[in-house]
């Protein structure tokens, strides 16, 4: 039920990472992100945000400081949100995949 209220709930902190390196957000507030814990989840419930209360998270608990980074940023979350089955965009690998040594 919840995956259907938002197309997001299902990606994971790396997969939030990925997207926000998509998207051109600076390193130092994709660090904040992943500090703080920001999975599918949790951009679900930015998003759902007042936009005054989502501009305040996102400036200081987050370090988006710039005006257009969150700017843009708001901008590409509602994207993602409009744009349905968000699971068909690039899949992001939680773990690399090793080939296996056969030598050994």
């Amino acid at each position: 039920a919840q995956q259907a209220l938002c197309p997001l709930y299902t990606w994971t902190d790396a997969r939030v990472l990925a997207w926000l390196t998509e998207i051109d957000v600076p390193a130092s507030v994709r660090s904040a992100f992943e500090e703080q814990g920001m999975d599918g989840v949790a951009l679900c419930k930015l998003s759902r945000m007042d936009d005054a209360v989502q501009d305040k998270l996102l400036t200081t608990d987050l370090g988006m400081t710039r005006l257009g980074d969150r700017l843009r940023f708001s901008s590409a979350l509602e994207g993602l949100l409009r744009a349905g089955d968000v699971n068909d965009l690039a899949p992001v690998p939680d773990v690399p995949v090793l080939p296996l040594d056969d030598a050994s």
